[in-house]
């Protein structure tokens, strides 16, 4: 979905879709594979398709629209997964000139700290994601719609609602209200045991990795698909630079 044409230089939209957060093992990759794939290697033309995925020593983790998780990754006897209590819902943030985007993310997560909202934050080549529990999404976007408006008076800020049709429009106070479901009074909290298995799965450390991030072009899937599916299910098999100087 494109933008509209802005001349604010960021604009700040919430995605009709809605998502969840699970966590498996690196162990259990194998059992999860064709999801994994299906997800990854085979472009998706539903509007709603959001997937998400990040790997470390310990846990593989996946954010993916609720209709992704619900059909393409079912528990069994043999395989299961911890998923994060609720649902979220996505702010896509476009920031269109060399205006720094960090400033803008930390003014965002204080104006929502500030009421007791926690937020996820997700960030790719182009853009930038924050994910906000749906419980409390009216009472997010009643916050922002305040702080926007006072970064739109000097032009540098848009704020946006897709539609479940596709279609982007201005967001306001009182339109949220319409389309939106009332925040409750208390927000979807993470209950001790789900925080002990998390922990005990992934205890908290430093890595000594060195990150590269790279943007790849969607309409140019079937010529990089087969290196992600080695890269995802098969990495001791890719040789790596270190590997060619010690030869």
């Amino acid at each position: 979905m494109v933008l509209p044409d802005l001349q604010a230089t960021m604009s700040l939209c919430l995605k009709s879709f809605r998502v969840n957060l699970i966590s498996f093992p690196c162990k259990d990759r194998d059992l999860w594979a064709h999801p994994i794939v299906n997800n990854v290697a085979f472009k998706k033309s539903r509007g709603d398709h959001f997937f998400h995925y990040t790997e470390n020593s310990t846990e593989i983790s996946i954010i993916a629209d609720v209709n992704t998780i619900s059909t393409c990754f079912t528990k069994t006897k043999n395989r299961n997964f911890l998923k994060l209590p609720g649902v979220y819902r996505v702010f896509q943030i476009d920031n269109q000139l060399a205006d720094s985007p960090s400033k803008r993310i930390n003014e965002i997560s204080l104006n929502l700290a500030t009421e007791g909202i926690s937020i996820f934050y997700l960030c790719t080549y182009q853009t930038d994601f924050l994910l906000v529990q749906e419980s409390s999404v009216q009472t997010a976007v009643e916050i922002l719609n305040g702080w926007a408006k006072t970064l739109s008076k000097a032009n540098q800020l848009e704020f946006l609602i897709e539609l479940e049709n596709g279609k982007i429009i201005p967001l306001s106070a009182s339109l949220s209200r319409e389309l939106l479901p009332a925040s409750s009074a208390t927000s979807v909290l993470i209950d001790d045991v789900f925080r002990y298995n998390v922990q005990k799965l992934s205890p908290q450390f430093i890595s000594n990795s060195r990150l590269t991030m790279a943007g790849l072009n969607s309409d140019l899937l079937e010529n990089w698909a087969l290196d992600m599916i080695r890269l995802l299910l098969y990495p001791d098999n890719i040789k790596r630079s270190s590997d060619s100087v010690n030869e």
